[in-house]
């Protein structure tokens, strides 16, 4: 059998592999616009939400720290809160040294202390409230002391004692004892103000 001949076989081979180049070009030209126009920006999308994905788990993870954060400044500001309220309420508005001289001595004398002397101060005013100094004079043994101080540390009162001092006598079991005390109170205004601005 003989070989037919086609058309091509009449072309001279130039044209057939210039037939063969532009194929190619035209390929590459194709592969190219492909790359450009689907692949580079797919390729750029896929980064982008890779780059997303990362902040979205770097803050989820943060999240869970915040949210313990908020958990615990949020106690902490209820606690702040209420002792600030307990402590306005220990700070009477007017001088409470007729008062506390009154509970005092009913404290002495369930503690079985004599109170010989009571010297109220004069009342200063400070920028945030005021204060009465209070010398008491007692005498007792080291029980009922040590009983008086801690029945009148316990008491609903904002002091703080400025000194103390117990006198002692060699064969002695009553000790004859002067504490200062500072009391507060008149919270001022513009500090009653700041408290309440920081609720």
């Amino acid at each position: 059998m003989r070989p037919v001949k086609t058309s091509q076989d009449n072309l001279p081979p130039t044209v057939t592999w210039g037939s063969h180049v532009a194929g190619l070009g035209a390929l590459a030209l194709m592969l190219s616009l492909s790359y450009l126009l689907v692949h580079r920006p797919v390729a750029a999308q896929h980064r982008a939400c890779g780059e997303d994905v990362g902040r979205i788990e770097e803050l989820l993870a943060a999240s869970a720290t915040i949210g313990k954060q908020h958990e615990d400044l949020t106690l902490l500001h209820a606690d702040l809160k209420r002792h600030g309220l307990e402590a306005r309420q220990r700070v009477p508005q007017a001088p409470p040294d007729a008062e506390f001289l009154s509970e005092a001595i009913q404290i002495a004398k369930e503690e079985d202390l004599r109170i010989v002397d009571y010297q109220p101060g004069t009342g200063q005013d400070m920028s945030t409230h005021s204060e009465i100094e209070i010398v008491l004079r007692c005498i007792g043994a080291y029980d009922s002391i040590c009983g008086f101080l801690d029945r009148v540390a316990q008491m609903p009162r904002q002091f703080s004692v400025k000194k103390m001092t117990v006198h002692t006598k060699e064969g002695r079991d009553i000790y004859p004892f002067e504490i200062t005390l500072i009391l507060y109170y008149g919270l001022k205004q513009a500090s009653l103000q700041t408290q309440e601005v920081s609720q």
